[in-house]
């Protein structure tokens, strides 16, 4: 027997022995005190070694034994085959002169995009009008995944009760020609109906947004379906994803995402537009001519003429850190810089005046090719994003634009008594940009900023040069957002400043000054739009619950009143005020 493994055995029969000194629940294995002796001077036989160590190695053994699940080798988790995220939200608005004053109802006409009450119109004396407009409405928003595994999914959108009114669906709304004659008047009932789409509301109560599906391969990720796009700011392509959005862009087509040196690289096509929509099986033409033979069933449908679409190519290329690894290196204050590109070319050569084939068209299919014009349009479109971050201060910009020509302009903008024959060609050229600043303060429990941005603008009517935010960038609560629509034909300054109590709970204030950058454009023919004041509470817990009070004040200036045609009379709009409580949860 080695002199070694004599040593070692006396090493272990020893360390048992202190070890059961000091723990009473482990004792010295059985045989222990037999053999020490003879171990301890070299007595034991070669069939006492052997059995010695048989023995030792079963009692190790038996002493290390755990259950079975807790010595296996960790595994990979198990792939969820569906995985939903989202959020639900219900909003309560109070508007107080939303539509400015300036709406005359004796022909329509405001420089509010905001409607009065109803009651408004209605009332004899102006000054016993109606100013305030009170409603809530909700959605719940589930983006579901289908993992078919590791490397294949489809993910989509769905909208429930989509931005529904509460209180929009009374049980006494039939959806029929005749009233309901138990439940005359919703007085009488105080409950609510599903949404039905043309019988007691305009949408359903599930809307489908997008649906697309992804593969993962060496090379990079392939996309194709209805996906959702997004860029930078969100100043030209907006996915819409944030709880308080209401829009939202999606596109038909494929993209392949893939990296490069460290860089995202996104080529992709899409189809903007088809024009009508038929199906095979489902028109036949040796019928008598003018008559047409439609299935019950739906069957496959497809594009009625190619000649009309709109087809979009692009291309994005950006660098975007994780915000983890951006954390670390500004926590070791470097700078983090990120930015991007994105080009898109579209072009139509046909254009259809009609949206989808249906019976309130015509009957005949060669009718149908005297609503198409030649337009051979095209346009570039261009965006560049900066992200730049460094200690305490964050600042991020985005500045796109669209250039193009369109040959054939018949039937588009201004009166159609002016252009309704016009054939010249059109140029397009617009603009916009946009900026985002920051910088804490005290622990990052005190942020300032100054956001600043324009939209190009142009001759009223001459929309060509006009360009347009995405109405999901927000910057206020009352007249970009509710008022205009969307920032366009203008430039702004919002100065802002919050406070964080918590984590949790902070508040904000902006100051929000916006001009027109065409003043001939604009209702009143000024350059000053309004100041606008907007103050709000904010709580985020970490469990996804999300309140918000928000409360608004606009003082509108002479580029928001007019000269009303019919009174002659110039109508100056009046202060509006908005206020705001949101509570969402997301998941």
């Amino acid at each position: 027997m080695s002199s070694k493994f004599v040593l070692f055995l006396c090493f272990i029969l020893s360390s048992s022995t202190l070890f059961a000194k000091k723990n009473s629940e482990l004792p010295l294995p059985p045989f222990a005190s037999e053999v020490k002796d003879k171990l301890i001077f070299g007595k034991l036989s070669e069939d006492e070694v052997a059995t010695l160590k048989a023995t030792l190695k079963s009692e190790i053994l038996q002493e290390l034994k755990v259950p079975e699940q807790e010595w296996k080798q960790d595994v990979q988790p198990q792939l969820n085959f569906l995985e939903l995220d989202g959020y639900f939200r219900m909003r309560v608005d109070a508007f107080n002169h939303c539509d400015l004053g300036t709406y005359n109802p004796a022909n329509g006409i405001g420089t509010s995009g905001c409607p009065p009450p109803l009651s408004y119109l209605n009332a004899a004396d102006a000054e016993q009008r109606p100013s305030w407009l009170l409603s809530a409405n909700m959605r719940l928003r589930v983006d579901p995944t289908l993992n078919v595994s590791e490397d294949i999914r489809i993910k989509g959108t769905v909208d429930i009760f989509d931005n529904l009114v509460l209180g929009s669906t009374p049980y006494y709304m039939t959806g029929h020609e005749f009233p309901n004659p138990s439940i005359p008047m919703a007085f009488l009932s105080g409950t609510q109906n599903t949404p039905l789409v043309g019988i007691n509301n305009p949408y359903g109560a599930i809307n489908v947004k997008r649906l697309w599906g992804e593969v993962t391969t060496p090379a990079g990720e392939l996309r194709f379906g209805r996906m959702p796009i997004q860029f930078g700011l969100g100043l030209l392509y907006n996915a819409g994803n944030l709880d308080t959005n209401d829009y939202g862009d999606n596109i038909d087509g494929v993209m392949f995402a893939t990296r490069v040196f460290g860089h995202y690289l996104i080529p992709g096509a899409s189809v903007s537009y088809t024009g009508a929509v038929g199906r095979g099986r489902g028109y036949n033409f040796s019928q008598e001519a003018g008559k047409v033979l439609v299935n019950a069933e739906p069957g496959p449908r497809y594009d009625l003429d190619p000649m009309d679409n709109v087809y979009s190519l692009f291309l994005m290329f950006s660098k975007k850190d994780k915000e983890i690894d951006a954390k670390v290196l500004l926590t070791e204050n470097k700078l983090v810089l990120n930015y991007g590109l994105l080009g898109s070319y579209r072009f139509q050569l046909r254009d259809s005046m009609y949206a989808m084939l249906s019976p309130d068209k015509s009957d005949k299919w060669s009718d149908l090719n005297k609503e198409m014009i030649d337009r051979d349009a095209h346009m570039g479109v261009l965006s560049l994003w900066g992200d730049v971050r460094w200690s305490k201060l964050h600042i991020e910009a985005e500045a796109a634009g669209n250039f193009g020509r369109i040959a054939n302009s018949k039937g588009l903008w201004g009166s159609d008594d002016a252009n309704k024959d016009k054939k010249d060609p059109i140029w397009l050229i617009q603009g916009g940009v946009a900026l985002k600043s920051k910088y804490a303060f005290l622990n990052d429990r005190l942020e300032v900023g100054l956001d600043a941005g324009w939209a190009s603008g142009g001759q009223a009517g001459e929309k060509n040069t006009y360009f347009r935010f995405n109405p999901d960038y927000r910057i206020d609560m009352l007249l970009f957002n509710q008022i205009l629509g969307t920032i366009s034909n203008a430039y702004y300054l919002r100065p802002h400043v919050g406070y964080f109590f918590t984590e949790n709970l902070g508040i904000r204030g902006d100051v929000i000054s916006s001009f027109a950058a065409a003043s001939e454009a604009t209702p009143g023919k000024s350059h000053v739009l309004g100041l606008e004041i907007d103050g709000s509470v904010v709580y985020q817990s970490a469990e996804g619950l999300h309140l918000v009070l928000q409360y608004g004040l606009l003082i509108p200036f002479a580029g928001l009143s007019h000269m009303d045609t019919v009174d002659a009379k110039f109508r100056t709009a009046t202060t509006a005020s908005a206020i705001r409580l949101f509570a969402g949860i997301s998941f």
